[in-house]
């Protein structure tokens, strides 16, 4: 069994506020992959290839005895399904573009990404949980494919599923799980995908430092107008 090394952090990772779970379907198997005897000694390390990746250098100066990191735990499910779990989306991110890399989106491509969207806290010297802890109960995590429903053919349903969910948006809270397909990351690259996770990142900690539940669409509003506003001032 790989022993699980201490988690590590550095200034650019907001580990507190966002735990992700990749699913990663592989339409087109050669043969059967039976799963791992021990899931455990499946890891993604940060050694060999993946110090290609424009890492921080925070990762080269880890102690001797702390090497090699662990970035991410991942799990051979079944012959079609991979989950990979990270505490923090650069990682997440780094790892899909590593995945993309080393393997042909003919035999394997991301398909979800579920993620934690509260920070979390504990006491000194209490062990920091997995993040596999966050995601045993399937059905807390929240997904609405709009992806799926744009993609459909237009009809009268299509139509007031869209308005309902535009019209709720602007009071919905932040979800503590929250499940987003990959497409984006395979036709637009890393670049929105990190933005869309620092901006979940910004509002668990938006939620952390609030009493009331916050809603996305309202700090959106509010930054939007704030912006609007510097603009005029500069005239």
């Amino acid at each position: 069994m790989r022993e699980r090394k201490l988690p590590f952090h550095d200034t650019r990772e907001s580990h507190t506020t966002g735990l992700l779970r990749l699913t990663t379907a592989k339409p087109s198997l050669p043969q059967k992959v039976p799963p791992a005897s021990d899931p455990q000694d499946q890891a993604w390390e940060y050694d060999g290839a993946v110090r290609k990746l424009e890492f921080p250098p925070a990762y080269d100066q880890v102690p001797a005895e702390r090497q090699p990191v662990v970035l991410a735990s991942c799990y051979l499910v079944d012959d079609q399904t991979f989950h990979v779990y990270t505490r923090c989306g650069f990682r997440t991110i780094k790892f899909l573009v590593f995945f993309d890399q080393q393997v042909s989106r003919s035999i394997a491509v991301g398909k979800f990404m579920d993620q934690h969207n509260l920070i979390t806290t504990v006491n000194p010297g209490a062990a920091v949980p997995y993040p596999e802890d966050y995601f045993k109960d399937e059905t807390k995590i929240e997904f609405f494919d709009i992806i799926a429903l744009m993609d459909s053919p237009n009809s009268p349903a299509k139509d007031q599923a869209l308005a309902a969910y535009t019209a709720a948006a602007a009071q919905r809270t932040l979800r503590p799980l929250e499940r987003h397909r990959l497409d984006g990351f395979y036709h637009d690259g890393p670049i929105l995908m990190d933005q869309m996770v620092r901006f979940r990142e910004t509002m668990a900690l938006l939620q952390h430092q609030s009493a009331m539940p916050i809603r996305p669409m309202e700090v959106i509003s509010k930054l939007l107008d704030g912006q609007g506003q510097e603009k005029c001032r500069t005239f």
